[in-house]
């Protein structure tokens, strides 16, 4: 059993472009005032997170040799540089996954309709070896709020087609652009570190609406200074072990991953579907991760109930749900000490802060399920919520958020993925609404999970 662990931090506030600051062992608490000036620098375990920064006189400039390693401290990762994929060493083992992520909710400027959206870009070592042996996989979705309806699209491009270089008029060597092609699918990444804004173009072919032509082109930019924030304890993940009694191992990130994302980032571009265009505007939740948590040969990685919520207040909350197969098998049982979640206000006054928590002390549970008529899975519609810092009721925006891609008319191997908007209530199923999220119920999760009629 893992122990729970609590830490709280202080909302990140980006440096002046100097140098990394030192961290050093003192004080109650984490002031991270500076240390995005240099990237999200967080330490290796819960005992390091009580760290103050020393002041960048005390520090080495980057590249310079001195006695000992004062600038990467305990640092898990540096922004912006680990915006970019990753390459090199463990990372071209052929089992380290990647992902870029965002789901948010829109209006369209014209008629005041409201929207859904989710986009991944899944990057996906298919073999040892670097960037040339890497395919990526789309996955998108719509959702129309009042016509309740999603129209989904999951498409894989070729291997070996990714073009990774440096944006047309890239002022920062921390810019980058990705673009790969697939049969009918194409995408394009840009990112640039000043002013942090993110653009996402996708063209592609919805796998259901008549197979209607898709593109998306959405500019996104994180709140400054308090865009990023770690998802876990100490800024990584546990991708479930133990499973069926797997161990972790570090040094090849097996089953762990890096992990970050950027709460309430604005977005706004256009969305055309069968030759319709909207011009939508709207907030979303971005993610960042990469580790070995290949879902293709390790199925526990997709054992798992997750949500981003954003409340209207301005606070927000993330978890994951793990389970497990303590039998080898199903039915699978809920491992809540290795859960995690966060709550705070990342994006709010420097008098905010962030909790974070592992352990048993946040319950996600099904209230509701509807049957798919495609998978004949059971997924959830309304959840119960319970952490430490309230109990919250989840509905479905509407029922149907399932891409079904691995089951016929879209594929022939079963697998199923679950991305649902949903409204944030308390009291009950039925209360007021406090705030929106995007929650998940991953492939291995609902191919187990039993009926609740609510």
């Amino acid at each position: 059993m893992y122990e729970s662990r609590e830490q709280k931090q202080r909302p990140v506030i980006e440096g002046d472009g100097g140098s990394a600051d030192v961290a050093l062992a003192s004080g109650p608490g984490i002031d991270r005032r500076r240390v995005l000036g240099s990237g999200l620098a967080m330490a290796a375990t819960a005992g390091l997170l009580g760290a103050r920064v020393a002041p960048p006189a005390s520090a080495a400039a980057p590249g310079d040799s001195g006695p000992f390693q004062e600038v990467s401290g305990h640092a898990l990762y540096h922004l912006p540089q680990d915006h970019k994929w990753h390459t090199g060493g463990i990372f071209d083992s052929g089992q380290v996954q990647e992902w870029h992520y965002w789901t948010g909710f829109f209006t369209d400027d014209d008629t005041g309709e409201e929207f859904g959206i989710f986009y991944n870009i899944t990057n996906n070592p298919s073999a040892p070896g670097g960037p040339s042996l890497w395919q990526q996989g789309v996955s998108f979705s719509f959702g129309d709020f009042a016509k309740q309806e999603l129209i989904w699209a999951h498409q894989p491009t070729a291997v070996g087609s990714l073009q990774a270089t440096r944006p047309p008029d890239s002022t920062s060597p921390d810019d980058f652009q990705y673009a790969a092609k697939g049969e009918n699918v194409e995408f394009t990444t840009v990112y640039r570190a000043e002013p942090d804004t993110w653009r996402f173009q996708f063209t592609g072919v919805a796998a259901n609406n008549g197979n209607s032509p898709v593109a998306m082109d959405m500019e996104n930019t994180a709140q400054s200074p308090y865009g990023y924030m770690p998802v876990g304890l100490a800024g990584f993940e546990n991708q479930n072990i133990p499973w069926n009694g797997q161990n972790l191992d570090p040094a090849t990130l097996y089953s762990l991953s890096y992990y970050y994302t950027g709460p309430i980032s604005k977005s706004k571009g256009t969305v055309t579907i069968g030759g319709k265009t909207r011009h939508l505007t709207g907030t979303i939740w971005f993610e960042h991760q990469w580790g070995n948590y290949n879902s293709g040969q390790e199925p526990w990685t997709t054992a798992y109930t997750w949500g981003a919520l954003t409340f209207n207040d301005g606070t927000v909350f993330t978890w994951r749900q793990w389970y497990g197969a303590p039998n080898g098998s199903a039915p699978l049982q809920p491992i809540l000490e290795i859960g995690r979640n966060s709550f705070g206000t990342p994006n709010g006054t420097p008098d905010g802060s962030l909790t974070f928590h592992v352990g048993n002390n946040a319950e996600w549970k099904a209230l509701k399920t509807w049957k798919s008529p495609v998978s004949g899975r059971n997924i959830a519609t309304q959840a119960q919520l319970t952490s430490n810092f309230g109990i919250w009721y989840l509905t479905n925006v509407f029922d149907n958020y399932e891409m079904p891609w691995g089951y016929p008319p879209y594929g022939t191997n079963p697998y199923s993925f679950v991305e649902a908007a949903m409204w944030i209530r308390t009291g009950s199923v039925d209360g007021p609404i406090v705030g929106h999220a995007f929650s998940e119920q991953a492939n291995q999760f609902t191919l187990y999970q039993g009926a609740v009629p609510g």
